[in-house]
């Protein structure tokens, strides 16, 4: 089932890495806009009272997702530098 918002067509970039973090809400997302850099976005993705997959904004995170966002933002921080080139 995909998201009913996608805040990518909004701001017209392109997605260059996407990664829904295992057993957590969490999804991480590099957007680029033309020759600008990388920007990661971090969303939460619920299910709304239709059972239509939603993002919310990140707020408040346990422990748990913190330490599942670790690794992933190691791939994120990869992913940018090479785009700041």
């Amino acid at each position: 089932m995909r998201a009913k918002y996608k805040f990518s067509d909004e701001a017209g970039g392109k997605k260059i890495f996407e990664e829904k973090i295992e057993d957590t809400e969490l999804v991480v997302s590099v957007y680029k806009i033309g020759n600008g850099f990388p920007k990661m976005q971090i969303v939460r993705e619920v299910k709304d009272s239709d059972g239509d997959l939603v993002f919310k904004k990140l707020g408040r995170m346990y422990l748990s997702e913190v330490e599942a966002l670790i690794p992933v933002m190691e791939k994120v921080r990869k992913i940018m530098k090479k785009g700041r080139k």
